[in-house]
């Protein structure tokens, strides 16, 4: 063989052990891709996800966050698989996403934390001073001015219709008996709080109470919630992904002792584990 095939020879050899190498990283980098579990989370809520990482990398998957201005937004994501799982919502309002949305979005696993729920203002020390037609804000959802008036409802400051047909929720037009006159303002979870100052008072639940700059104790009411299944915050996915080992690595992991701790830390107490069965 003269020197210039041996050479060429030797350049094929080379070029093949690197198409070798350049198809193992391929493969590799396909293998972690597969591995990585995108979560949902708020930007508040991204915080209290060290644990799980932690548990998803001794099990040799890669965690990614996906922050989401709404929990609209993310439940967008888990419907064209560009997130896998949320921790963003309460049950009544998945279910509400699927009426209102055709999605087939599921809860995966038991609920996994209780929001502390209440009346605050920016206004007046108690709800004994609020005039006659107060303004109040609420989050403008389905499942969220049902609660909000359950709130108020609770709070004696309204009464509303007991007969709800199911499948149907709680409006304003409902209420029944309103003694001060008070003034309904329905608005998106961001708007809410920037409300604060042109409404008496709102109804915040979890981070977002924390979000406009409340402390559990400066709520002038807190909500005691009869159903605390319907109200606690759940790990939603699409159906099919409910028993996938990662989902399942997710929600234990968010069980733990270390996880209430940091979660409790970083709600400011308003997120606390679930304790209803």
């Amino acid at each position: 063989m003269t020197f210039g095939g041996i050479y060429m020879k030797k350049i094929v050899l080379s070029l093949v052990a690197i198409a070798i190498v350049a198809a193992g990283f391929i493969f590799f980098s396909r293998q972690q891709e597969e591995k990585k579990v995108v979560l949902g989370v708020s930007g508040q809520s991204a915080g209290m996800t060290k644990y799980v990482e932690q548990a998803l990398k001794e099990k040799g998957y890669k965690l990614e966050l996906s922050v989401a201005e709404s929990t609209i937004a993310s439940n967008e994501g888990l419907m064209d698989g560009s997130v896998d799982v949320n921790i963003m919502q309460h049950e009544a309002y998945m279910n509400q996403f699927n009426k209102d949305r055709g999605a087939s979005l599921v809860k995966a696993g038991k609920p996994l934390f209780e929001q502390f729920i209440g009346v605050y203002s920016r206004k007046h020390k108690s709800l004994d001073e609020l005039p006659d037609g107060a303004k109040v804000a609420i989050q403008n959802d389905a499942s969220n001015i049902q609660r909000a008036l359950r709130v108020l409802e609770q709070a004696k400051l309204i009464e509303v219709k007991q007969d709800i047909p199911k499948g149907e929720t709680l409006t304003p037009l409902d209420v029944t008996s309103n003694p001060k006159n008070l003034e309904f303002v329905e608005l998106g979870g961001g708007t809410l709080i920037e409300s604060l100052d042109e409404v008496d008072i709102a109804v915040f639940c979890g981070l977002a109470a924390q979000k406009a700059g409340f402390k559990t104790e400066d709520a002038l009411y807190k909500f005691e919630p009869k159903d605390l299944k319907a109200n606690a915050l759940i790990l939603a996915t699409k159906d099919g992904n409910q028993d996938k080992e990662a989902v399942k690595i997710i929600h234990d992991a968010f069980e733990t002792k270390e996880s209430a701790e940091l979660v409790k830390e970083v709600s400011g107490g308003t997120w606390f584990p679930y304790t209803g069965d």
